[in-house]
């Protein structure tokens, strides 16, 4: 099987989490440590990224797509905070704190 997501070694960029949404759209954490992390949209055919939502800091190490197909949960390894994510904005309309550090490792919805 062929790589999905692929960033040139010298870019510094890294697939850091990978979801599907319930519609089958697919979504990735992408880290930089230089230039910041972003939450991206990607074509399921080639892999490209189709929409980049830039992330407020480093961090986010985990990622569950909301069954409201409007938001993304997202989990802070680093500092513990936990975000929901507007997909359409980038915005974070709600947050909460673990106020654990280097420990957040996974997200789930239930309903």
């Amino acid at each position: 099987m062929d790589d999905f997501i692929t960033y040139e070694p010298d870019s510094g960029n890294m697939v850091i989490a990978i979801s599907f949404a319930p519609n089958g759209d697919f979504y990735s954490i992408k880290a930089n440590f230089g230039s910041g992390f972003a939450l991206c949209k990607h074509d399921l055919g080639t892999g490209e990224i189709m929409d980049e939502k830039i992330l407020p800091g480093p961090g986010w190490a985990s990622l569950c797509l909301s069954s409201d197909g409007q938001h993304a949960f997202l989990g802070n390894f680093f500092n513990g905070q936990i975000g929901k994510f507007s997909i359409e904005s980038g915005e974070i309309i709600a947050s909460a704190e673990t106020s654990v550090e280097r420990s957040l490792a996974g997200l789930a919805e239930f309903n």
